[in-house]
């Protein structure tokens, strides 16, 4: 006989339910958390994540049964927390779970997973696996909640059903509007860019990553993302430390032909670069940063580096999947992507491959390139 608290998620939604595991958890007070969708790269002090973390840690402690969905940086982030505290949890699905899912690997001992068999013809995924969050639940803390989002939505279902809804203090800075406010701040002065009589070099620049590290696992990512304050930045000097610890460039996919992962570098000098940096709104991050790791030309293209075609997207469409990745469009409204003199390499590029003459670290400050050269044995210079 199907448990009445499946029974009535399953006539609410007009859909079968499919479950495994300890059904026993839905006799036990159940809260979920409401956070809306935030920034896009979120920081261990940033608010939101600060108090889902602490409602996940006191919904263990209270003997609570956290409700909450899988895949999301606030949904893991919960997750990973009520584990660590050894609680227990009902995990709300769009679908059927995949074995491979990288957060099964931070499932707390006691769970239940329940997904719908069939997805309904007028709800989508995300939304359908919420609304199941709403109806396994019978309380409530709401952290973030943007007007008119589903998170909403499920605090308005919650109340219907009359069920406790706590509310966190008000979050200053919450939200997207905050990642963006954080790039227009970086403004370098231009009086002390590192300038080459021959820049002979090709530059691989680093940023801040937009959510793990490559290469890294999601439980690692969620042990710093819920570490709290004070903690080591994830910034773009941090990427470019990690790339000379780890001694490999690692090759990314996105926005590239084909998803096809490569490593990208320029043949301009800093100077010339800095010149064309710019906020791009649609990234959320700037165009460069003061931070890079430069390999000599000769070196690099000995190892596989090729310039980037610069066409139409027709030609570049045309073009063999052999060619295609080693092509960009030459403009974009009105920007002409040629000046960023691109060059790519097919796969991680591993450091090891190369002389330690044929590397320069490129970065903004004193202490910096000091930190570069007693740590990792290579050349730096100042770009900014």
């Amino acid at each position: 006989m199907l448990h009445p608290v499946l029974a009535a998620t399953e006539a609410a939604l007009g859909a079968s339910l499919e479950h495994h595991g300890e059904l026993e958890l839905l006799d036990l007070p159940r809260r979920t958390l409401l956070v809306s969708r935030g920034e896009r790269a979120p920081s261990p002090d940033t608010p939101w994540l600060v108090a889902t973390v602490a409602t996940a840690e006191q919904t263990a402690a209270q003997s609570e049964v956290l409700v909450t969905g899988a895949g999301r940086v606030a949904f893991d982030a919960a997750l990973w927390t009520c584990a660590r505290a050894n609680g227990s949890a009902i995990v709300a699905l769009s679908h059927a779970p995949r074995t491979d899912a990288e957060w099964r690997s931070f499932l707390p001992a006691r769970h239940l997973l329940v997904w719908p068999r069939h997805q309904a013809q007028h709800l989508s995924e995300r939304h359908q696996r919420d609304l199941l969050m709403g109806w396994l639940a019978d309380r409530a803390h709401a952290i973030y909640v943007r007007k008119k989002g589903h998170m909403a939505e499920l605090m308005a279902l919650l109340a219907r059903r009359r069920c406790a809804i706590e509310q966190w203090p008000e979050l200053p800075g919450a939200g997207r509007a905050a990642r963006q406010h954080r790039g227009p701040q970086l403004s370098l002065p231009r009086s002390s860019v590192y300038v080459h009589t021959s820049w002979n070099c090709l530059t691989h620049f680093t940023r801040e990553p937009d959510g793990a590290w490559p290469g890294e696992s999601r439980a690692e990512y969620l042990r710093w993302l819920c570490s709290g304050a004070p903690y080591v930045p994830r910034n773009a000097f941090a990427t470019l430390c990690r790339i000379l610890q780890e001694k490999r460039v690692r090759a990314c996919g996105r926005l590239m032909p084909g998803s096809t992962p490569m490593v990208c570098f320029t043949a301009a000098s800093p100077r010339e670069i800095l010149l064309l940096r710019e906020w791009r709104r649609g990234l959320l991050r700037w165009s460069f940063t003061p931070y890079g790791l430069a390999v000599r030309a000769e070196a690099l293209a000995r190892y596989g580096a090729q310039p980037v075609q610069y066409a139409s997207r027709a030609a570049i469409a045309h073009a063999p999947p052999g060619t295609r990745r080693f092509m960009q469009h030459q403009r974009s409204r009105s920007h002409d992507w040629s000046e960023e003199e691109e060059w790519r390499v097919a796969g991680d590029v591993d450091l090891s491959a190369f002389a330690i003459s044929d590397m320069l670290a490129l970065v903004a400050t004193p202490e910096e390139a000091r930190h570069v050269e007693d740590v990792f044995g290579i050349s730096a210079q100042l770009i900014a």
